[in-house]
Parts: C-alpha cells; structure tokens; sequence
C-alpha cells in the first residue's frame, strides 16, 4: 500500500468515526436554539437576501431585535419576503415591524450599487454594524466544456461581488468597529471535478476574508461553510445566525466537516474531491 493510500484509509477512518458522533447528535443540531442576544439593535445588511438560507437567518435575526436591509437583484422574491416578515400574508407571523426593515435592488456585480446600498443603510439607520456578504451563484462543468462567459460570470459574483459589497460598507463597519461576514462553500475545501468557477471564486473568498482579517484590528471578520446535502437551508440557519450574532471567525456546517477543514492541507488533491470524503460529511 502506497503513502497516499495509507494516509486516504486513515484519514477516511478518522472522519467516519468523527461524523458518526456527529450524526449521533443530529436530532440535538434539529432543535439547536442559537444564543443571538449580541445581535438585538444591530443594524445589518445581508446580500442575497432572496435566498432561502439568507431568508431564514433574516427572519431570525428580526426576531431577536436587529434592524435589517435586505439586498437582492430578484426584487419580487425580495418583496414578497419582506412582506412575509411583516405578517402582511394571511397566515404569516410578523417577526419585525416597517421601521426595521428595508429592502434594497441590487447587482453585486455593480461596484457603485454596492457601496449605495451600504450608504442607503446609514441614512436610513445611522450606522451600519453588520454585513452578511452572501450573494452567490452555482454553475458546474468541466473546464474544457463549460461556458466561458458562465465560469467568469460565477467569479464576478461569488468573489468581485463579495469583495465589492465589503469594500463599499467598510468604512461605514470600520465607523461602527462592527462585522463583516463572506460566504465561502465547501467547493473550497474539497476541489471536485466539474466545480472549477465554484472551486476557484468560493476559495477566493476565503482567502479574502483572511487577509481582511489581518488587515483590520477594529473588524471582526467571519467566512462561513455552509453545507450539506442532508442539510436544509432551514436546519442551517440558527448557526448562521449565531454566528452572525457572536461575530464568528468561522463557521462550518455540519460541524463533522472540521476535521476535514483542519487536516485539508495535508491532504491530496484528489482525496479531497474522493466521493467517499463527501458521503462521510454529507457535503457538497
């Protein structure tokens, strides 16, 4: 049996057992109540907001007494979960009140777009402590088939539009020594094959988020892993919402991943992307 072999049986072993404690307290992560008390008279603004994870951590973050500007490019969907928020459909619980909720048109792709809504924000509210940069898009294909114009236009918003929504809020975060939070994925981790643009813009991402980090003593900077196959974007979002609240380095979901995250660069490439690593977490 060669290294390579010897390490991937092992480390498979490693993250198995781990999973499976994991997978043993998944009823307990169902029912997890996140502790957002740190989040009450933030005002936070989330790109993405259309978006189901977004929509759910939204609704939360609501209840717990933040105020929030909700970004999106789909403003139908934005409008109708604005409208949800507010109790205004029949059968629909309000979870917040017009005074602390905005909601905003917006292409993250549009470096100006991006720095007015920040601005919008502190009109409106005074301050901005928060920022969610989650605004994203999945494509696949191999790299010697895949649309060109599709794999760049993945980069532009994944990574040159979180980086245009942080660069346009900073000083306004930097004012308040708030948070800045990216979305990242667990393509970033785990380079698969036909998940190139995914892989490439989602590991941009974090890196970004770690260089910011070191750049700035005053923010709190977070990039978060949400994943899983198994997983909803309503099981999720309590995590997310904490981690929002707590202003979380990181965040990795499911938490049977961080094994994987900690060992990655020990690891090959191809072990990385091995089917048999992603059934183990229920990952993507």
């Amino acid at each position: 049996m060669s290294i390579v072999e010897t390490i991937k049986d092992a480390a498979l072993g490693a993250l198995g057992r781990v999973a499976g404690a994991q997978r043993g307290k998944h009823s307990l992560e169902d029912a997890y109540e996140p502790d957002l008390s740190g989040i009450r008279g933030q005002v936070v603004l989330i790109t993405g907001a259309a978006g189901e994870l977004a929509g759910y951590v939204a609704e939360r973050l609501a209840a717990a007494g933040a105020t929030l500007v909700l970004a999106d490019s789909d403003n139908q969907t934005l409008s109708m979960r604005a409208a949800m928020m507010l109790g205004a459909f029949p059968g629909s619980t309000p979870v917040t009140t017009a005074d602390k909720l905005r909601t905003v048109i917006l292409d993250v792709t549009v470096p100006e777009g991006c720095a007015d809504a920040a601005d919008y924000a502190v009109r409106e509210f005074g301050r901005l402590d928060v920022v969610w940069a989650h605004a994203g898009m999945t494509t696949h294909g191999a790299v010697s088939r895949q649309d060109p114009d599709e794999w760049r236009r993945a980069i532009d918003t994944n990574l040159v539009g979180v980086y245009n929504t942080v660069h346009g809020a900073l000083p306004h975060v930097q004012a308040s020594q708030g948070y800045v939070a990216m979305t990242s994925a667990w393509a970033a981790v785990a380079h698969a094959p036909g998940q190139s643009a995914q892989a490439a813009s989602k590991a941009g991402v974090e890196a970004l988020a770690d260089a910011l980090r070191s750049e700035n003593e005053s923010v709190g900077v977070g990039v978060f892993y949400p994943g899983g196959e198994q997983a909803s974007a309503e099981e999720v979002a309590p995590f997310v919402a904490e981690a929002l609240a707590q202003r979380k380095a990181r965040l990795v979901y499911p938490k049977a991943g961080w094994p994987l995250y900690a060992v990655r660069s020990l690891l090959p490439t191809r072990m990385l992307a091995l089917n048999q690593v992603k059934a183990v977490l229920g990952v993507r």
